[in-house]
């Protein structure tokens, strides 16, 4: 079993039951899938002391964001992030789409970004929920412009369900970008 410490991670972040191939008791995990709630748990416990740990945080959504102009062209519609976080690219992405819908696995965070989002001039364009990637329940079929995925793909346990939701929800000839 792995250690329950973690360079970035206090010990009080952590318990049994979000350590990898443990179960509560450090027994191993049952054939259920549920380390994607677990991590939920976790994300929603970091949600309100949240900060991206890779960098300076500015220059890094300022990288991303022209990634994102970039490679989504002039589209506007509907966007869709999937594992928002705490919405900090919907936010600024706002002014450019007409509906924001960003689809997160932890309620704190869907809380935080509830909480940011509500001095926005463009509150009204945006919807938060909990709802993970591999389910994306409260997206219609063929619904989404542009599909935004940053820096949680390869958390995802299950990709191919995650690639058949992102591909039931968007338009025909529409952009992911991961």
């Amino acid at each position: 079993m792995p250690p329950k410490e973690s360079h970035w991670l206090g010990r009080d972040y952590l318990d049994d039951d979000l350590i990898p191939g443990t179960s509560g008791g450090g027994e191993p995990e049952d054939a259920d899938h549920s380390r994607p709630r677990r991590n939920g748990r976790l994300l929603h416990r970091l949600a309100v002391a949240y900060a991206d740990a890779h960098g300076d945080p500015d220059r890094l959504l300022e990288y991303r964001l022209e990634l994102i102009h970039r490679y989504c062209g002039e589209r506007s519609g509907v966007l869709l992030e999937i594992s928002c976080g705490t919405a900090i690219h919907l936010a600024n992405l706002a002014s450019t789409f007409s509906q924001l819908i960003g689809a997160e696995i932890s309620p704190g965070m869907v809380d935080v970004a509830w909480r940011k989002m509500h001095t926005s001039p463009y509150r009204d364009r945006i919807d938060l929920g909990v709802d993970p990637a591999e389910e994306l329940s409260t997206i219609d079929d063929a619904s989404v412009d542009v599909v935004l995925c940053v820096g949680a793909l390869e958390h995802m346990l299950d990709l191919d369900q995650v690639i058949r939701q992102v591909s039931r929800v968007l338009k025909s000839g529409a952009c992911s970008c991961s």
